[in-house]
C-alpha cells in the first residue's frame, strides 16, 4: 500500500492531539531563479493529528506526517468529484426541462449546498476516517 509522506515541524502539543506545520512548496521552488519568479510559491499549513503524542515529541521536532494514498484519493472524490457530478446532473436536468442557462447554473450551485452541509455534519466521522500518523524523521 502506497503512502503520502510530508515533512513537518511540531508546533503545539495538546493532551490528545499534536499540531504539525507542513510547508508545501511548488515544484519549481528549487529553481535557481525562484526568488525573482512569481510562479514559485510556498504555503504553510497546520495539520492537527489525533493521538497521544505528548511523551514522544517536543515542540520543534522534525516529523513526517504519513497518510495512506487510498485515503488521499477518497478525499479528492468527496471534495471534488462528487460535487462536480451533482452540479452537472442538476444543470443538465434543468436545461433538459427547458430552463435557461442562468437558472440551470444557479440550481447546480444550490444543489451543492445540502451536499456540503451533510459533509459538515459528518466532519467528526470523516476526521476519524482520514487520520494521519506521525513518524519521527530523525529516528526513522
Amino acid at each position: 500500500m502506497s503512502e503520502i509522506v510530508k515533512n513537518g515541524l511540531v508546533k503545539a502539543i495538546k493532551s490528545n492531539c499534536i499540531d504539525v506545520e507542513i510547508i508545501s512548496c511548488s515544484a519549481c521552488s528549487g529553481c535557481t531563479i525562484s526568488s525573482s519568479c512569481s510562479m514559485s510559491e510556498t504555503k504553510r499549513r497546520i495539520v492537527t493529528i489525533q493521538g497521544n503524542y505528548a511523551e514522544q515529541y517536543q515542540i520543534g521536532d522534525k516529523v513526517e506526517v504519513v497518510m495512506s494514498d487510498r485515503l488521499g484519493l477518497q478525499a479528492v472524490v468527496y471534495a471534488f468529484v462528487i460535487p462536480l457530478v451533482l452540479l452537472l446532473i442538476a444543470v443538465a436536468c434543468c436545461h433538459g426541462y427547458g430552463f435557461d442557462d442562468i437558472i440551470s447554473g444557479i440550481s447546480g450551485i444550490i444543489v451543492l449546498i445540502p451536499y456540503y452541509f451533510v459533509l459538515f455534519l459528518n466532519r467528526n466521522r470523516l476526521e476519524n476516517k482520514f487520520c494521519c500518523r506521525l513518524k519521527n524523521s530523525s529516528r526513522d
